[in-house]
This record gives C-alpha cells, structure tokens and sequence, in this order.
C-alpha cells in the first residue's frame, strides 16, 4: 500500500512540473517583450562575453589534446598518461 502512495506523489509532482514547463514555454514571449528594451544591452554583454570565453577555451582545448589545465605529469615531461583505472 506504501508504494501506490509513492508513486501516486510522483506522478502528481511530475504533472506539475510539466503544468509549469507549459505555463513559460507560452507565456515566455509575452515575458520577454515586457523586459526586452531594459535588458537588451545586458544581455548582448552578456552573449557576446560567453561566445568568445567559450571560443577561446575550445581553442585552448584543442592545442592542449583536451585539456584546458594540463596535468603536473605532462608539465614535468613524462609524457603519456594512462587513462585513470575504475573497478569494475
């Protein structure tokens, strides 16, 4: 019996969660065009400051072999680096 409860709450979080998810998918460009002209340099700032942070650590990324802060065993010259063991 404690289990259909359980699962009867999870079912009615899950709808409201999905209500809501709703709810701002079509109300977001009537939201959006009340904050639109105060925010618009904000958020240019904002997108144009992440674009070219994230081009900038791609590229660091790639000439590094993946790495943005190289490991102490390759900045020391011993160069191959297994990959790390998990157990199975």
């Amino acid at each position: 019996m404690r289990t259909k409860a359980q699962v009867s709450i999870y079912i009615i979080i899950g709808l409201i969660i999905l209500i809501i998810a709703i709810l701002v998918f079509s109300f977001r460009t009537q939201i959006k065009e009340v904050f639109s002209p105060e925010i618009k340099p904000v958020t240019f700032y904002v997108e144009d400051c992440l674009q070219s942070t994230a081009e900038a650590g791609i590229a660091l990324a790639g000439l590094q072999g993946g790495y943005i802060k190289l490991p102490d065993k390759l900045l020391l010259g011993q160069g191959y680096i297994p990959p790390p063991t998990s157990p199975l």
